[in-house]
């Protein structure tokens, strides 16, 4: 069988990862090299994994029949369309573009060229999601509460927090909760970051009356990932790191028809069954599956669009209130 050639752009944290991902994926692919703006990084990487460090990213790009891009999101749009252009089947770390109109004009190319066009949006390859998603076609969800949080670092110059990290469960919300969201109200604060949101809070109504509270933060002491699921019988809780789904149950049991028994009323907490997958594992041999299969990507460029309108939608509230906030303290 013939290995799909596949190289990656971007030489950092999440670059170095796709590459070593690739790297056992060898019975499925060729790496054929790396391309960095800064050439160091990627001879480094390069040299890790040998392969082939590239000082000119088209001419990767027209060595290959996939391609990684994992740089900051600013550069999504026109790397994308490079590789589109050049038949290239793509992979865009989250979030897909910076703007709607930017995913868009992805989608259609990739539609006239048949290309596959696939979402990093990784949490939907977290093997307690997809555990999650499992379970919840048993339940009827009132309410959702998702928290990810993180201390401050700096590294992200190009994004701010809904972008960076309430992206992640925005696009998890979409997937798991189809109903239509009629309302949404959003909150956030500038902390350390020079002009960018660095603490977000979003509650979104659906139209099936279920409530969803999303927070992020980059200025939190401790880093948190985790899900809360209230249903009409059970509480959900899922820890995005630890990959682990709890079930917590109230049972009433009475004991006997006598009156003298005893009514009680118990908790039973279930540890879920999760599979220990590594998430960027399963998702890039997602990608693979789909450009050898030419089948529908797990995590459509629509969907990473539609994260993305959200994500706009509610970052658009934020500075509003932001920017009006500034001017009646004036």
């Amino acid at each position: 069988m013939t290995k799909l050639k596949i190289g990656v752009i971007g030489a950092g944290s999440m670059g170095k990862n796709h590459v070593r991902v690739y790297d056992r994926l060898k019975h499925d692919v060729e790496l054929i090299g790396i391309y960095d703006a800064n050439f160091q990084h990627s001879r480094k990487i390069a040299k890790d994994f040998n392969t082939v460090p590239y000082e000119n990213m088209e001419e990767l790009l027209a060595a290959c029949d996939a391609v990684s891009i994992a740089v900051p999101t600013s550069l999504h749009y026109d790397i994308a369309m490079k590789a589109l252009n050049l038949n290239t089947h793509v992979l865009i770390e989250k979030p897909i573009t910076v703007l709607p109109e930017e995913a868009k004009e992805i989608i259609d190319l990739a539609n006239k060229e048949g290309l596959i066009v696939q979402v990093g949006h990784i949490e939907r390859f977290n093997p307690a999601v997809r555990t999650l998603a499992e379970i919840l076609k048993d339940h009827r969800v009132i309410g959702v509460d998702i928290q990810r949080m993180s201390p401050y670092d700096g590294r992200i110059s190009d994004a701010d927090v809904i972008q960076d990290l309430m992206i992640h469960d925005i696009d998890i919300v979409l997937s798991l909760f189809p109903s239509k969201i009629k309302d949404v109200q959003s909150f956030g604060n500038i902390i350390f970051s020079k002009d960018k949101i660095d603490y977000a809070v979003a509650s979104l109504q659906l139209e099936n009356d279920m409530i969803i509270n999303l927070t992020a933060s980059r200025v939190t002491q401790e880093k948190i990932r985790r899900i809360g699921i209230t249903t009409e019988t059970a509480y959900i809780q899922l820890d995005y790191m630890e990959k682990k789904v709890l079930l917590s149950r109230k049972t009433n049991m009475i004991e006997g028809k006598d009156k003298t028994m005893t009514y009680r009323q118990e908790n039973i907490v279930e540890k879920v069954y999760v599979p220990n997958e590594e998430p960027l594992l399963v998702e890039l041999q997602a990608f693979i599956d789909s450009i050898k299969n030419n089948s529908v990507p797990v995590v459509t460029a629509y969907d990473g669009l539609k994260a993305v309108e959200m994500s706009e939608r509610i970052r658009k509230q934020v500075y509003d209130r932001l920017n009006t906030s500034l001017l009646l303290t004036r």
